[in-house]
């Protein structure tokens, strides 16, 4: 919820960072909301493409399965998004 509160602020410093768009960038969501909370994919995927698509090299990739937290706290999902970042490398 806090991150929530932010998400204007979050939002708008992402939109104004000046990086180059030569810079080799993976955008990765997490497909599913955490248990218990309500669904912003709707919102956030959008943006994470967005995100990706200011980049020459840019690319995104959604993990279904994942939430905010068991991308990195579920070993599964941990090494799926290891297997994403190394194929990136």
């Amino acid at each position: 919820a806090e991150e929530l509160r932010h998400w204007d602020t979050i939002t708008h410093r992402a939109a104004s960072q000046s990086l180059p768009a030569s810079l080799p960038v993976l955008v990765v969501t997490a497909g599913s909301p955490v248990p218990g909370s309500a669904d912003f994919s709707h919102l956030v995927e959008p943006l994470h493409r967005e995100i990706a698509a200011r980049f020459d090299h840019g690319h995104h990739v959604v993990m279904e399965e994942a939430d905010h937290f068991s991308i990195l706290m579920d070993r599964r999902q941990a090494e799926q998004l290891t297997r994403h970042i190394r194929a990136w490398e």
